[in-house]
C-alpha cells in the first residue's frame, strides 16, 4: 500500500516537472519569436528608409541629366534616362533583401491557428 502511495507522489512530482519544463520552453519559445519580430521589424524599418533616401536622391538627379546623358530622341529613351543599370542592380538586392527578411518572418498568428502551414506563392 505504501509502496503504490509512494509511486503515486513520485508519478505527480514527474508529472509537475514536466508542466514545468513545457512552460519554461513555451516563456523561451516566446521571447525568442519576440526578438525575432524585433529584429526583422529593425531590418525592414532600415531597408525603408535606404529605399526613400536612394528614392530622393533619384528623384533629384533625374531631372538634371548630365550632357553625356541626354538622348537625340527623348521620347523613346525616356525611361532609360530615369532608372540606370545600376539603379535597377541596387533596386533588385534591395527586393531581394526584404524577401529574405519576409521569409525569416514567423508564420503569422491566423495561419498558425488553422493549422495550414502551406503557403501558396
Amino acid at each position: 500500500m505504501q509502496s503504490i502511495i509512494l509511486t503515486k507522489l513520485h508519478s505527480q512530482q514527474i508529472l509537475s516537472q514536466i508542466s514545468e519544463n513545457i512552460f519554461s520552453l513555451e516563456v523561451s519559445n516566446a521571447k525568442t519569436k519576440q526578438k525575432v519580430d524585433e529584429k526583422v521589424l529593425s531590418q525592414f524599418s532600415n531597408i525603408q528608409g535606404t529605399l526613400k533616401s536612394q528614392r530622393i536622391l533619384q528623384s533629384n538627379t533625374a531631372f538634371f541629366p548630365s550632357r553625356a546623358e541626354i538622348p537625340k530622341n527623348p521620347q523613346k529613351t525616356l525611361s532609360r534616362l530615369k532608372i540606370s543599370p545600376c539603379d535597377r542592380k541596387s533596386r533588385t538586392n534591395e527586393t531581394n533583401q526584404v524577401r529574405q527578411i519576409v521569409a525569416l518572418r514567423p508564420f503569422p498568428l491566423w495561419l498558425e491557428q488553422s493549422g495550414n502551414k502551406t503557403i501558396n506563392n
